[in-house]
């Protein structure tokens, strides 16, 4: 629908990471580059009908985003939950003079690794996809 919804705020000054690291109490955070929040509206905004996408476009713009910070060769970490606990979401807010009718949706915080994280095994096709049918 290209409603382009979706708005960014891109946080590059060290005592505003060290804000937000503080309050996320993600030590490792500090040590970013910059910090990626993606905005969408508190009330979403109907697109057709009383259909909106902010949450999708949200993610989509995220994903091309973690896509392009790796292909760069730096790191990111998709954080939403996390921002729904503690008002944690409402503190950053004011640390960007969010107004009130915008939400956090996504942060991405941005810099090079000082490790490599380990991730899980991948699990096998046929543990995450069926054809036709759900089978798993």
């Amino acid at each position: 629908m290209n409603a382009q919804s979706t708005q960014f705020v891109v946080v590059d000054e060290e005592d505003k990471i060290n804000q937000i690291s503080d309050i996320l109490g993600k030590k490792n955070v500090a040590g970013a580059s910059a910090i990626i929040l993606c905005i969408i509206n508190k009330i979403p905004k109907s697109v057709t009908g009383d259909l909106n996408f902010e949450i999708e476009d949200c993610s989509a713009a995220v994903m091309s985003m973690l896509l392009a910070i790796t292909d760069l060769g730096y790191a990111s970490v998709w954080i939403d939950g996390l921002l729904r606990r503690d008002n944690i979401a409402s503190k950053i807010a004011k640390i960007i003079d969010l107004p009130d009718d915008k939400l956090i949706q996504v942060l991405l915080p941005v810099g090079e690794a000082a490790e490599q994280g380990e991730q899980p095994p991948k699990k096998a096709e046929n543990e995450r996809v069926s054809f036709n049918k759900y089978s798993l």
